[in-house]
């Protein structure tokens, strides 16, 4: 393009027309200036300005663009070749929506592709339980079990003696095909335990399973006694939900542990009111069948037993229920709920 020519062709039409630089200007519209700009060779008219212009002047765009009347041979070249241009940049266009549409579908497909191998790789991996025993001279509470795709952690946390026995050795080991397998062996016991995938020196992941089942502490004792008690996991965490969801302790709504605090709260202000204190102990003992309560502030808990059964025992601190008989924590809440309500609640 030829600035010059387009700008003496304008003034050219623009005079056949008998118009002034200010009509023009008005009948597109624009300033005067930009006509004059144009007529001077400064400046081309854009796109919409040359629409224009063909219309006022009843001639091509091409015949402004060239600065020169043309034939009607020339003309049709001439519009061909801007109809191939059209034509070809229509299919860049084309092929470049193509490329497009293309690359957000696989990009897609391998954030698809990643998160079904994440989810795969990491739902459900990580599982972390609650460990606690109950014995006849010991209880084993605050303990905890983390089993992940790639390590196992353990910490037996505390064991309390009833009567201040001294411990000499822990060994804490589980039963599998008949035969005896040793996790820890150590005469202090608050420590934790750490396994590496890959080396699983004491915790094997296809023993996991027969180790929350078949898991016992054997505790020594004074003059070489032995108490052997069943450890019982309870599951507090699992990540297998598909969305964050706010939960109370141990999976409980918040109503749910608000009714359990609120029980335990009246629990033991009913075992002071009817027991008697023994050093940092209420102890209240019902006319039926020996059963015995008995809230410690010192351990703050509460154990109930007969004949020196123990029976269930609550850990206040944590809200932690245990039974002897029942590992399920679910059904062991229920049956020291009955035993309060048969023998505390109820009683004169």
């Amino acid at each position: 393009m030829n600035p010059e020519r387009i700008g003496k062709f304008i003034y050219q039409l623009r005079t056949e027309k008998g118009l002034s630089q200010y009509q023009l200007a008005d009948m597109i519209p624009i300033s005067r200036q930009a006509v004059s700009k144009w007529e001077r060779a400064q400046t081309i008219p854009d796109s919409s300005t040359l629409i224009r212009l063909s219309e006022i002047f009843e001639v091509s765009i091409n015949e402004l663009l060239k600065g020169e009347h043309l034939e009607q041979k020339t003309m049709k070249q001439l519009e061909q070749i801007t109809l191939d241009i059209v034509d070809e940049n229509n299919e860049k266009t084309r092929l470049n929506k193509r490329i497009h549409k293309a690359s957000i579908l696989m990009i897609s497909t391998l954030i698809f592709l990643f998160l079904i191998y994440y989810f795969i790789t990491t739902y459900n991996t990580i599982k972390v339980y609650t460990v606690g025993a109950i014995g006849d001279k010991f209880i084993l509470n605050e303990g905890i079990f983390i089993s992940t795709k790639y390590k196992t952690y353990m910490k037996l946390g505390k064991v309390i003696s009833s009567a201040n026995q001294e411990i000499k050795n822990v060994k804490v080991y589980y039963q599998k095909n008949a035969k005896q397998r040793i996790i820890f062996e150590d005469k202090e016991v608050d420590k934790t335990i750490m396994d590496l995938y890959g080396y699983e020196e004491n915790f094997p992941q296809k023993d996991i399973k027969d180790i929350l089942q078949h898991s016992y502490i054997e505790i020594t004792y004074d003059e070489d006694k032995k108490e052997v008690v069943s450890l019982v996991f309870e599951r507090d965490f699992t990540n297998k939900s598909y969305f964050f969801i706010k939960k109370s302790p141990a999976g409980t709504t918040d109503d749910d542990s608000s009714k359990e605090n609120l029980m335990e709260e009246d629990l033991v202000k009913t075992i002071k009111e009817k027991g008697e204190l023994s050093g940092t102990d209420y102890i209240y003992k019902t006319k039926e069948k020996d059963i015995k309560f008995s809230y410690s502030l010192e351990l703050q808990q509460i154990i109930i037993s007969q004949k020196d059964e123990i029976l269930g025992m609550i850990l206040l601190e944590n809200h932690i229920y245990s039974c002897q008989e029942i590992q399920n924590e679910k059904n062991c809440k229920k049956e020291i709920k009955n035993l309060i309500e048969k023998y505390l609640q109820d009683s004169e």
